[in-house]
């Protein structure tokens, strides 16, 4: 039940809706554009991802935890009221703000808060400082959670660099561009319903085919004639993290013959990427898995 001594959200934070328009193309090659939301979130803290959101070794977790410092400031993510403040100086207190629109974000633990409860919070504003050198960050719309990584700018910035296989295949890199590469059509998927039909509270969110977490600048999905473990080396690619090097680890019901699908873990940048048709593409051998 809604506590009655917390304003409202709706009449304390008026957030301006922006539409961002994305341009992409379809299978075809033909443009579209297609019209979202702009994501309103911002980053509690400055820090790498050290445990992403899902099910990890049997256990689910609702959260991600960011790497930080002890006594680093930690700052609210989006416009919202205080809805609560749990915990007390020898425990780390947890911060519950709630935002409109049935959105709600958890921040902790925290050895000091700098706001009360029922008060207004701007995006950006500080709510206190990290108990340790870990943030425990969720959001939640309604009574679920979801992924924060999906809703955080740049959040591929923040996440540990991919597995490198740059170094062990860089003289055969060098080799293929002397020889025809086969031209493939490439797409872009996320873990989520829009590309698997799997929501995050699902068992095998975010694992593929053959049972590994999907990484970005990493997987890519293939043809199930494809072994896994099979390295491609794409030059679209090559100013990437990654050097333009993925491995195969997951399939797809529409992926077949001569098209691969590209993890992302953004939505938007799938979505921006579309569809490239007659891209070269070489095979640089296979590693094991």
């Amino acid at each position: 039940m809604k506590d009655k001594t917390i304003p409202s959200v709706k009449k304390v934070v008026k957030e301006k809706k922006e539409i961002e328009v994305i341009k992409t193309t379809d299978v075809s090659g033909k443009p579209k554009e297609i019209r979202m939301k702009r994501l309103p979130y911002v980053w509690p803290v400055n820090g790498s991802v050290k445990r992403e959101y899902g099910w990890q070794n049997g256990k689910f977790y609702p959260y991600i935890e960011i790497n930080t410092h002890k006594g680093e400031r930690v700052r609210n993510a989006r416009d919202g009221v205080i809805y609560a403040i749990n915990g007390n100086i020898y425990t780390g207190y947890t911060v519950l703000i709630e935002h409109p629109d049935g959105w709600s974000t958890e921040y902790g633990p925290l050895r000091s808060v700098s706001i009360k409860r029922g008060n207004k919070i701007n995006r950006g504003d500080v709510i206190g400082k990290s108990e340790n050198s870990l943030l425990k960050f969720s959001i939640r719309h309604y009574a679920n959670t979801v992924d924060p990584l999906q809703y955080l700018p740049d959040a591929i910035a923040h996440l540990k660099p991919p597995i490198m296989l740059k170094e062990r295949f860089s003289d055969l890199i060098r080799k293929v561009k002397y020889k025809r590469p086969d031209l493939y059509l490439l797409t872009a998927y996320t873990a989520g319903p829009e590309s698997t039909g799997k929501t995050p509270n699902h068992p095998l969110y975010g694992i593929t085919a053959c049972g590994k977490r999907v990484k970005d600048w990493y997987t890519v999905a293939a043809d199930p004639q494809v072994g896994f473990g099979t390295v491609y080396y794409i030059p679209y690619f090559k100013d990437k993290p990654n050097g333009g090097i993925f491995v195969v680890e997951d399939r797809g019901s529409k992926i077949k013959g001569k098209h691969l699908d590209v993890f992302m873990r953004s939505l938007r940048d799938a979505l921006r990427f579309g569809a490239k048709r007659d891209q070269p593409v070489y095979i640089l051998g296979k590693i094991k898995m």
